[in-house]
């Protein structure tokens, strides 16, 4: 589950990942879901409760735990509970909740910093970032 965005770009993108782990994961269901955007929350668990799904598991797209990890995707979680009392609900904390996003990050850094590295001259006290 993501934020969501009207720019196609990010839809793009967006459906991409959601298709290269339901490509990834041939045992499980994937579904993608958008709180501002489609496939909104809804018609993503219609379709996984459509296929005979009973057990769904939000992996919530949103890096801190913010007011949509808090408040939003646990209200909408209860209400789909509520809409279908047969199948279990259940949710994955936010992605910087545990040491993997924080080593995504390290291996960013790293991949970044020969480059950092060249265009400031290897003084990184001048360091300029590449756009």
């Amino acid at each position: 589950m993501a934020h969501g965005s009207r720019a196609e770009a990010a839809q793009r993108k967006f459906a991409e990942l959601v298709q290269n782990l339901d490509h990834s994961l041939p045992s499980v269901s994937v579904q993608g879901a958008a709180l501002r955007s489609e496939p909104g929350f809804f018609t993503a668990v219609d379709r996984l409760v459509d296929k005979g799904i009973d057990t769904v598991l939000f992996i919530p797209l949103f890096v801190f735990p913010g007011k949509h990890v808090r408040q939003d995707v646990p209200r909408l979680i209860e209400e789909a509970k509520n809409r279908y009392p047969g199948v279990e609900f259940t949710s994955q904390n936010c992605l910087a909740s545990g040491d993997d996003f924080a080593r995504l990050i390290a291996a960013k850094i790293q991949t970044g910093l020969p480059e950092i590295q060249r265009t400031s001259g290897g003084d990184l006290n001048q360091t300029t970032f590449p756009s």
